[in-house]
């Protein structure tokens, strides 16, 4: 059986083919699941998501994709206990530590121990599962053959073998002849091209969470693997990262909570703190469209940073004093 996992944004008449059809989305909570979504989305399908709570040690992302899943509004959301963790086996669901402040050279070869055995497998079968209860032929993942971190799970050869696998072991496919799809919008794509095409796509990433070892309240570490990869993204992309600007997320809700007017006397304090943040900024990021003329108007600086759910964000980090 010839596969047809579809690779890439859809095509426009694989748009029009499925309007009005329903799809399961594997939604991690993280940046490429929440822009797989959104392209699900935006092609007209009624969208079921699918996030899995496998045992791992960061439970941010379950909350991140809680948010996703409200903000894209899907038909429904489950959160399936499957976990992997018994096993053991990955630094993502035991003890083993996170590795950290790896060269792009390291990132190209081997498989990390943040690789979960079996978890696309794992997940893939519980959606093919749910697909096929309500009749539907599509299910989409965001799997990414180029800016990965060496997972043998992500590879177009893999999405093609499931597929097949699913169409020998499903009823759908065998008694109803109707051809079960793994989609993989983003296998090709770049994560500075998944990065435009999300926000093109309207998806609010200060939302999702892609740190395999966040600090406190979700905050990412910005140095394991999925840091270095995200950060690098939005680099090429020419965008800030949302989560990049916690700190002026919080500066900006401490002056709000004083003077809503955002007109006002700055004091020496807030302009030196606000200074101090965009130097960080453009010490993390290289490229970060911010300008330098900081001390002149903070006010200007600050309002005009936009942030289409601030108070999203801080359900995710509630702790957080500014």
């Amino acid at each position: 059986m010839n596969s047809s996992y579809s690779s890439g944004a859809l095509k426009r008449t694989d748009t029009l083919q499925t309007s009005f059809k329903k799809a399961v989305i594997l939604l991690s909570g993280g940046l490429d699941s929440a822009t797989t979504l959104a392209i699900a989305k935006s092609a007209g399908y009624t969208c079921y998501a699918l996030s899995c709570s496998y045992g791992q040690r960061n439970k941010h992302e379950l909350n991140s994709a809680k948010l996703v899943a409200e903000s894209i509004k899907v038909e429904r959301h489950i959160v399936l206990n499957s976990d992997l963790s018994i096993f053991g086996g990955s630094a993502l669901t035991s003890d083993i530590e996170v590795p950290k402040g790896r060269t792009e050279e390291e990132l190209s070869h081997g498989v990390p121990v943040t690789y979960v055995s079996a978890r696309n497998t794992v997940f893939l079968s519980l959606a093919l599962a749910w697909t096929e209860v309500f009749e539907a032929t599509d299910i989409f993942i965001g799997v990414n053959a180029l800016d990965y971190s060496g997972y043998p799970d992500c590879r177009p050869n893999y999405i093609r073998a499931f597929e097949d696998m699913a169409n020998l072991a499903t009823r759908l496919a065998i008694e109803d002849h109707r051809k079960i799809r793994i989609r993989a919008p983003l296998i090709d794509l770049s994560k500075s091209q998944i990065i435009q095409r999300g926000i093109e796509l309207g998806v609010d990433y200060g939302i999702t969470n892609t740190c395999y070892d966040p600090k406190n309240g979700g905050r990412p570490c910005r140095d394991c693997d999925a840091c270095h990869l995200r950060e690098k993204g939005f680099s090429e992309a020419g965008h800030i990262d949302p989560l990049a600007l916690f700190f002026i997320l919080i500066v900006k809700k401490a002056l709000s909570s004083t003077d809503n007017s955002l007109e006002r006397e700055f004091t020496s304090a807030e302009i030196s703190l606000t200074s101090k943040l965009v130097t960080y900024l453009k010490r993390w990021y290289a490229c970060v469209p911010i300008s330098d003329n900081i001390i002149d108007g903070p006010h200007i600086f600050l309002s005009s940073l936009h942030f289409k759910t601030a108070d999203s964000f801080f359900l995710l980090i509630p702790t957080v004093k500014p």
